[in-house]
């Protein structure tokens, strides 16, 4: 049975075809940003059970992270991630191959992001060149935080519900997927063989920093699956 999820989401997703990308999402040094923009999801629905979900996505595989990069789009940053998929679970998929998975979250640079910006928004673009120098446009970066969101690692395995992205074909140059619900579409294996959900995984770890800084509030744990069990789930 699905039922209705009152997420919230900043800005209405737009299709804007262009984009600019910067370097690896795996950062060693934290940037200086300039300022921070984002948001979680609005979903139409919800599903108690992954199967079905796996019934609602094109397929769903088991992948490593091979690369990743973020890139500004209109108002919003992804993170693409290039994923191997090393299993299939469900769909017309082969193992070996190469996609990509988007997500909405990241960091880039100021200028990229006011390039990002300039086909919907060009008031919006010509305001922050005018706030800030070229050197700082260049320097600086913005940030669209996601609390539901990890950042991506190259060599990190997870389980993804994937589906089409539902917008036009030339503003996909990568032909990336959308996980199921974004971060509800992905389990990652956080030890071997051991699956948390992607958004049960982040807010456990920014628990696990708030009771390291002084909280003095229980951590609730969240629901840990095998492969097994969610292959399992899945063709049941």
């Amino acid at each position: 049975m699905k039922k209705i999820i009152c997420s919230i989401l900043c800005i209405a997703l737009l299709c804007g075809c262009e984009s600019e990308q910067t370097g690896s999402a795996v950062k060693e040094d934290s940037h200086e940003l300039a300022f921070t923009v984002g948001g979680t999801s609005e979903y139409v629905h919800g599903y108690d059970t992954m199967k079905e979900m796996a019934r609602d996505s094109k397929f769903v595989i088991y992948g490593e992270v091979l690369d990743s990069f973020c890139q500004a789009e209109e108002y919003f940053i992804f993170t693409y991630d290039q994923v191997r998929v090393n299993q299939v679970l469900y769909g017309d998929c082969e193992v070996g191959d190469t996609i990509y998975v988007r997500k909405t979250m990241g960091e880039v640079t100021l200028a990229e992001y006011i390039e990002g910006l300039k086909m919907i928004s060009p008031n919006s673009a010509e305001e922050y060149e005018e706030k800030y120098s070229t050197e700082e446009q260049e320097t600086l970066y913005v940030q669209w935080e996601n609390p539901d969101e990890i950042e991506s690692e190259v060599g990190q395995k997870s389980i993804y519900f994937l589906d089409e992205l539902g917008i036009p074909e030339e503003c996909n140059e990568y032909h990336a997927y959308g996980r199921i619900n974004d971060a509800q579409g992905q389990y990652i294996e956080f030890t071997k063989e051991n699956f948390q959900n992607v958004r049960d995984y982040a807010h456990e770890k920014a628990d696990t920093n708030t009771v390291r800084t002084g909280s003095t509030e229980p951590l609730e744990q969240a629901t840990v699956y095998t492969y097994e069990e969610i292959r399992d789930e899945i063709i049941q």
